[in-house]
């Protein structure tokens, strides 16, 4: 018996989740090898699904998957009454649906299915149903059983409930003869023990399996309607992606040119006419997902749901169409040449005056103030920044270029600002919290770790971290001092102890906030301190 603390995505093999830190019981690693590579070898799947929500009634799906053509051919019943037999083929992103109430077939195109989301093996299939248990670190435990009258290997998973998350559990029945799955059999129970979700799930593997809808017993007769829309849809969306490579070729053939800065020169805002590549290849890139987000919304709209994207549409938040699109600007890493690996999203338009201080020159919250409304500065264009430069570079630099945006109307003015910081000094070096949530993950924290991501928590680099550790948890500015690698990726999770600004009583708030930095200084080996400073405060003022 062992917890296994990695997160299973979807995807990875089930071999791997479950001997990721070892099973210890004798025979568990050459019997799930041999598992894996069964399933790896099976070329049809055959699984049945059978749930029970709250109502009454026994739903049953049964699904073909031909892993060669990449084609699931699905059955669907209500008490023993077929309500749907579907197939969707995961290349052509052709959906046949018969419905035998009205005896009709329709024919849709899912260009909202990736083609990734097709498994590559049956391995693939099992693995999905039990992320979320190795996810969760289940406790995992193998026994020898018996199941209709056979001997099994049962492997039994249990996720224990906390005050957010209800007790789950799952048994893979596995057939020791020919290596292959059984059955998955799941549910969910309340705090009270009552069994509010449960599953079962058999496979088998034929040799063959049916090709298409009509193998399952539609008529041949039965007239077929397709959906126009959808079917027009799809072309236009293929178009663009046989288009978006050679946009993108383009694009990155423009970069040295376009985005290269000159000598000595700390910061550069290239206007939308000079990226018009960029541009272009963006535009094509909106205008596939804003296609896919319309077949996304016809398909709800027929089953009567809503979708974010259309209850976003209704408060006039939705998308723009085609052409009117707003650029995506990106900010660039350079240091003698661009890296487009290391380039990212910076704006959706233009930037204003805050924007640009917070996302291109690394100020804090606590290190601008700006004395008129910031709407009045629209700067449209992507920005270029070189790596290694000084915040008080950048800011003059920024200067220069919101005053040829605003005729020489603004200037930014340096005020010395006497208050108390917390000061980040050493050099970062990693250490893991052992029991969190996810111990790959610097976890803010005073006194009480909470077991799940209720506090919220972010990415980015070592530098964004430091600073949005002031501005979300402590609302005090932290003076970085670190020595090293600045740019370096971190995760984060801020924990509901971890906000003790939010402390009213100021001796209680000082004592937490001790065990805030000593709790983050253990897990980075950096060393905070609280000091009384002179630091500088940019003010951005309207010229005399």
């Amino acid at each position: 018996m062992i917890r296994v603390a990695a997160a299973l995505c979807v995807g990875i093999l089930l071999l791997l989740v479950l001997l990721d830190r070892g099973i210890g019981i004798d025979g568990a690693r050459p019997a799930l090898a041999h598992v894996l590579q069964a399933l790896e070898e099976a070329p049809i799947m055959h699984k049945t699904l059978r749930t029970r929500y709250d109502g009454p009634s026994m739903h049953l799906t049964e699904d073909w998957y031909d892993f060669k053509s990449r084609t699931v051919v699905c059955k669907y019943s209500t008490d023993g009454q077929c309500t749907k037999i579907a197939s969707l083929n995961y290349d052509t992103k052709e959906d046949m649906a018969y419905d035998p109430r009205i005896g009709t077939v329709t024919v849709d195109y899912y260009i909202d299915v990736s083609s990734d989301a097709y498994p590559a093996s049956a391995a693939g299939v099992v693995a999905d149903y039990l992320k979320n248990y190795k996810f969760w670190g289940a406790e995992t435990v193998r026994e020898k059983s018996r199941y209709e009258g056979r001997e099994v290997d049962v492997y039994h998973l249990r996720i224990e409930p906390t005050e957010r998350r209800e007790e789950q559990y799952a048994a893979l029945i596995v057939d020791p003869r020919t290596d292959l799955p059984l059955a998955i059999s799941r549910e969910i129970q309340t705090s009270e023990g009552v069994v509010k979700f449960s599953q079962g799930i058999l496979f088998d593997f034929p040799a063959t399996g049916p090709k298409d809808i009509y193998d399952l017993g539609v008529p041949r007769t039965a007239p077929v309607v397709v959906d126009a829309a959808s079917k027009e849809r799809k072309e236009k969306w293929t178009v663009l992606g046989e288009r978006i490579p050679q946009l993108k070729e383009r694009f990155e053939r423009s970069v040295d040119r376009v985005y290269r800065l000159d000598e000595g020169q700390v910061l550069a805002l290239i206007s939308p006419a000079s990226i018009a590549p960029r541009l272009e290849w963006e535009q094509a890139e909106n205008e596939r997902g804003r296609l896919v987000e319309e077949q996304v919304e016809a398909r709800l709209a027929r089953s009567g749901a809503r979708s974010a994207s259309s209850q976003r549409a209704e408060k006039g938040r939705n998308a723009p169409g085609p052409g009117q699109t707003p650029p995506g600007f990106q900010c660039f890493l350079w240091d003698n040449g661009i890296d487009l690996e290391k380039s990212r999203p910076a704006f959706r338009g233009s930037a204003t005056i805050q924007q640009a201080f917070e996302r291109i020159v690394g100020l804090s919250i606590f290190e601008y103030e700006i004395l008129q409304d910031p709407t009045e500065v629209d700067m449209p264009g992507d920005w270029v920044v070189r790596k290694g430069s000084s915040k008080q570079e950048r800011v003059l630099a920024l200067e220069k270029i919101v005053q040829q945006h605003t005729a020489g109307r603004l200037r930014f003015e340096p005020r010395q600002v006497q208050r108390e910081v917390i000061v980040a000094r050493g050099t970062f070096h990693f250490r893991p919290l052992a029991g969190t949530y996810n111990n790959s993950w610097i976890h803010v924290y005073a006194d009480q770790l909470d077991p799940d991501t209720r506090g919220g928590g972010g990415s980015g680099s070592l530098a964004e971290f430091i600073r949005q550790f002031g501005e979300v948890n402590l609302d005090q500015q932290v003076v970085d001092e670190t020595q090293g690698d600045h740019e370096i990726a971190v995760n984060f999770g801020w924990h509901m102890s971890g906000y003790v600004h939010r402390i009213a009583d100021e001796k209680e708030r000082s004592l937490k906030l001790r065990l805030v930095l000593d709790n983050v200084s253990r897990q980075t080996g950096l060393t905070f301190s609280v000091e009384r400073r002179i630091v500088t405060v940019w003010q951005v003022k309207k010229t005399d």
